[in-house]
């Protein structure tokens, strides 16, 4: 795991932890404070206690309905903008083409750049944690599976010149790990990026690119 999840991780954690804090104080003062003074008064200063940890509690449920809310809407903008787009659409019926037929697909430069490119943007959103992956992976997974692992598309672009789409290749890892993760099939994983590095004599830029991930 990157440094950066790790530490997005570790962000997600802090509200809660805040709350376990406030509690613990809470309860060294009504220690103090059933030595001071009568048991009414303590009970008084338990439920007022109680009151704002359950308001601790309740904004953090708020915040996560509505960043819930907020990354459907982002990923329903993504979808629209993919379908709407004539140069996506065309791509991806030749790589359904190709799968279907067993035959290599011809794509020029242009083409796999700006399908690439989709991807990258997501994989931005990802590490700025706009969305994640569970959100985006039952709309995006195989239409990026789909071209990541084409032979044809890695001879054109991504095993070609690997250095150019770093982000597809952490993306890659990122989306490998959360499907093993949760027991789903990957679309032709046998063809992934660093297999088909090595086939191609280009293991050490790939690793050359790992080695970098989570700092990017």
């Amino acid at each position: 795991m990157g440094r950066r999840r790790i530490i997005r991780k570790t962000k997600r954690t802090v509200l809660y932890l805040l709350s376990f804090i406030l509690l613990f104080m809470s309860v060294g003062s009504l220690i103090y404070a059933s030595e001071m003074i009568g048991v009414m008064s303590v009970a008084v200063q338990t439920l007022t206690i109680i009151v704002a940890i359950l308001g601790v509690y309740a904004v953090i449920i708020q915040l996560q309905e509505q960043k819930k809310v907020q990354q459907a809407d982002f990923v329903v903008g993504l979808n629209e903008a993919f379908v709407n787009n004539e140069n996506y659409a065309n791509m991806y019926l030749k790589l359904e083409e190709e799968l279907r037929t067993g035959e290599a697909a011809e794509f020029s430069t242009i083409e796999v750049s700006n399908y690439l490119t989709f991807f990258e943007t997501i994989y931005l959103m990802l590490n700025d944690e706009v969305v994640d992956i569970k959100t985006v992976n039952d709309l995006f997974s195989y239409r990026f599976f789909l071209a990541v692992h084409s032979k044809s598309v890695q001879a054109v672009k991504l095993v070609k010149s690997p250095k150019n789409f770093r982000n597809i290749y952490y993306l890659e890892d990122l989306w490998m790990e959360y499907r093993n993760k949760k027991g789903l099939p990957i679309h032709n994983e046998i063809n992934c990026l660093k297999i088909a590095c090595n086939n191609a004599g280009k293991l050490k830029e790939y690793e050359e690119i790992m080695k970098h991930y989570g700092n990017a």
